[in-house]
């Protein structure tokens, strides 16, 4: 489970005006370990999924890179409490505890139209797409926890796809990258 302070509120039935009754529940909740503070206002549960948190703490994000990327096997498994997110929001953050790091990458709202889906409560990028932001975010920068001229299974992707996604970067070099790209790992 995964709760903001409105969820526990409802959750604890405590109307708002009851401040002080409130903190004394949720500290004896987090002192009991029945709840753990995950970061300020985001409470979880200890079987919680931090792809879950992610959405909960931005809802406009999206779940790509590398944690897609491993589940359709294009590279090999990633660190399991790292999530990286995508997200409209002009700052970049990073959410992290003892539970998990959450990672927020940003981007422009209007490269949000394509390559994203909804999969049960998660926003989730395709693998095409979770492979072109991998390699967006590399190029300006990002270590990855993978080489992407060597460590990609690109023959699981929809080329066509890639192709189509993008003609929505207006950018030659990043589109002259991800085709050496392609082809280095093809090799």
């Amino acid at each position: 489970g995964v709760f903001d302070l409105a969820d526990l509120r409802t959750v604890l039935n405590l109307p708002q005006g009851n401040a002080e009754k409130f903190r004394r529940i949720l500290n004896r909740l987090l002192e009991e370990q029945l709840l753990f503070r995950f970061c300020r206002g985001f409470y979880v549960r200890n079987d919680f999924n931090l792809e879950i948190l992610s959405q909960k703490i931005d809802s406009e994000s999206y779940i790509s890179l590398g944690n897609i990327l491993a589940k359709v096997c294009i590279i090999g498994p990633v660190q399991q409490n790292y999530v990286f997110a995508v997200s409209p929001r002009p700052r970049p953050k990073m959410f992290s505890s003892s539970l998990g790091t959450i990672r927020y990458l940003t981007i422009k709202r209007a490269m949000m139209d394509f390559g994203i889906s909804i999969n049960g409560n998660l926003r989730v990028a395709d693998p095409e797409r979770a492979f072109l932001d991998a390699l967006y975010y590399y190029k300006k920068g990002l270590k990855l926890n993978f080489n992407p001229y060597s460590d990609m299974n690109v023959e699981q992707l929809d080329l066509e796809k890639v192709l189509d996604y993008l003609d929505n970067y207006n950018n030659p070099n990043f589109v002259g990258f991800v085709r050496s790209v392609v082809n280095e790992n093809r090799k």
